[in-house]
């Protein structure tokens, strides 16, 4: 391959890198694909709904639509209170959809239910919008429906269900939504930018890369022959061709170095990676360590403007003085771990976990986790049969317009977490029978 192929084909492999981080989301659905449909029927399927506020979501086994099960919001204390859909991967800013769900309340009178959208934007800045209200007789299944279009500017959304006054209990069942209509492609400002940057960069090395070929091929034959034989020798013919393919080389690199730090600081800004410096993270379990804990909590201590909306979770691996002195310290490491592994996965992108003590750990969101947090654990405690795996888990949350100091977010997690640790210890009173347990007596 020639350097004028060689640099044709860099240029181009340049132009294509720069166009995979184009566009935030891939739309694969069409319009009137169904992008969620759940009946609940599956206890698994309580996955795609999360509580709004501090409510309770739990599958009914005897009140259905169509079926003997749904969904039951319980503990509500506000009448925005409910259940809802949260950043789903597959429903996109842009595009238009229409959702629908069968609900039914335990009132003695009519009330309103909505479908509320409430969308946040890279500012911070939170808005809700009435997708649609009915008026909704009581004690019987009532589809509610209605076409919303999420912004294209959005950073966040979420589409729930809320009453407009009252606080009774809520069952949902029979949830669809179905793509209605495709919007434009999600750009963000700073990768266009940065993908103009690269067009430009490249157009002005392929018009250098051109002009220089066209200036070795006019270059006179006779500024060669006018010098003498002992001149052309003097220099080797192999540094010419040296000098010829730097020359070309380059400014080539100096293009793939700008694309590759133009895409670092895009997954930097857009929280797809992260530089974590030594001693941040905990080096058992790998999220982050307590100082770093200390830190985030002062932060926010300082300036609860740095978030509008905000979700706590304390857990703690209990048993761990009988799971250490029985099954060993390896089996205590593996069961942190796994704790740490679990809650990493639920929380993800949307915030981060802490290790603040022995087998303590903090989450702190910016979406609702509890209903994941509470099914996720249960299941894990059923399926482990080597050494006792139960998490105590307590919860907490604070939003704009009933903000709450994050110290005291953090003591009301804690009395949750405690509370519900000396229920599950006094439920396993005989656990060093139940696993056949012989404490090593040291």
């Amino acid at each position: 391959m020639n350097k004028k192929n060689i640099a044709s084909f860099i240029l181009i492999s340049a132009l294509c890198l720069s166009s995979t981080f184009r566009t935030e989301s891939i739309e694969a659905f069409e319009p009137g694909d169904l992008i969620i449909s759940n009946t609940f029927d599956d206890p698994n399927e309580i996955g795609c709904l999360y509580p709004m506020g501090f409510v309770t979501l739990e599958l009914d086994t005897a009140n259905g639509n169509n079926s003997t099960s749904s969904i039951k919001i319980t503990d509500r204390t506000e009448s925005w209170n409910g259940a809802g859909i949260f950043d789903h991967p597959d429903i996109v800013p842009g595009n238009t959809y229409e959702i629908s769900a069968y609900v039914f309340h335990y009132s003695d009178k009519n009330e309103d239910l909505l479908w509320t959208m409430k969308t946040v934007k890279s500012d911070a800045s939170t808005s809700y919008n009435t997708i649609i209200k009915n008026d909704t007789p009581p004690m019987t299944w009532t589809k509610i429906g209605g076409t919303f279009t999420i912004p294209i500017d959005v950073s966040q959304y979420a589409v729930y269900i809320e009453s407009s006054a009252n606080t009774m209990d809520i069952c949902i069942d029979d949830i669809t939504i179905t793509l209605v209509e495709q919007g434009e492609t999600i750009v963000s400002e700073e990768t266009t930018k940065a993908t103009e940057k690269i067009t430009e960069a490249t157009k002005e090395t392929t018009a250098s890369t051109q002009e220089m070929s066209k200036t070795q091929a006019t270059t006179p034959e006779t500024s060669k022959s006018s010098k003498s034989d002992s001149d052309i020798t003097d220099i080797p013919e192999s540094n010419s061709d040296n000098n010829n393919s730097w020359s070309v080389i380059f400014p080539l690199a100096l293009i793939a170095l700008t694309i590759i730090t133009i895409l670092i600081i895009y997954l930097i800004k857009n929280n797809k990676i992260n530089f974590i410096r030594p001693g941040a993270k905990d080096s058992l379990t790998g999220v982050f360590s307590k100082e770093e804990y200390n830190k985030k909590i002062k932060a926010l201590s300082v300036s609860q403007s740095m978030y509008k909306e905000l979700y706590i979770a304390v857990c703690d691996v209990c048993f761990m003085k009988t799971i250490n002195e029985s099954f060993g310290y390896g089996t205590g490491d593996e069961a942190l771990t796994k704790c740490a592994r679990i809650l990493s996965k639920i929380v993800g992108m949307n915030g981060h976990v802490y290790r603040t003590d022995g087998g303590t750990f903090v989450c702190i969101s910016k979406l609702p986790f509890r209903n994941r947090i509470e099914t996720e654990f249960d299941t894990e405690s059923h399926k482990n049969k080597q050494y006792p795996f139960f998490i105590a888990a307590g919860f907490s949350f604070s939003r704009e317009d009933n903000r709450t100091d994050i110290n005291t977010l953090i003591q009301r997690a804690e009395n949750e977490m405690q509370s519900n640790k000396a229920v599950i210890k006094s439920g396993c009173s005989n656990i060093e029978q139940k696993y056949k347990i012989k404490i090593i007596n040291k």
